[in-house]
């Protein structure tokens, strides 16, 4: 299957408002796991990932983006980023308990540790870090759609990507040295 560009989603949005719902399973398709996966590494929860997740393709389905919207990935990922940070502000602090991942079809046992320590170092960066991190690596955004998602300058944005990266490989050695 091949991946949907901005053209498509547009395409995909306007069959949509016209009443065309079929569409709306490519979209779903094409964005689920880029969605859950930002939702995830902001939340930290699993649960609270695919409710979101849940929500907002309910929103999308309701309430498509309207035609002026530019780039409607950008657009869809900053509804994502609000509606987590608006959560994590419901809740007030995700426990480290409901971090907990269980790492899918893994290889083996080095491949399941690998996953476990890269996801506890993650959640041991800021939200704002995690976002970042997710859009750029799991949303395939670049630094100035970033920007314009998280209200910062693509500067910004590429300065605590950088430090981001250095934080986990820091985080990472440290586990390797226990």
């Amino acid at each position: 299957m091949r991946t949907i560009d901005k053209t498509d989603l547009h395409d995909y949005f306007k069959k949509l408002r016209e009443g065309h719902t079929e569409s709306f399973v490519q979209i779903y398709n094409e964005l689920k796991v880029s969605v859950f996966t930002v939702c995830y590494r902001i939340v930290q929860s699993r649960e609270l990932a695919e409710d979101i997740t849940q929500d907002i393709f309910v929103k999308l389905f309701v309430s498509p983006p309207e035609e002026s919207v530019k780039n409607i990935r950008a657009w869809i990922f900053r509804m994502t980023r609000n509606l987590c940070i608006d959560t994590i502000r419901k809740q007030h602090s995700v426990s480290l308990e409901e971090t907990q991942t269980e790492p899918a079809d893994a290889v083996n046992q080095n491949d399941i540790a690998m996953h476990i320590d890269l996801e506890e170092a993650i959640s041991k960066l800021s939200v704002r870090q995690r976002e970042v991190l997710s859009l750029h690596l799991d949303c395939d955004l670049n630094f100035r759609e970033i920007a314009s998602i998280c209200d910062m300058s693509g500067a910004s944005v590429y300065r605590l990507y950088r430090k981001t990266l250095k934080t986990l490989q820091e985080l990472l050695g440290e586990k390797k040295g226990n």
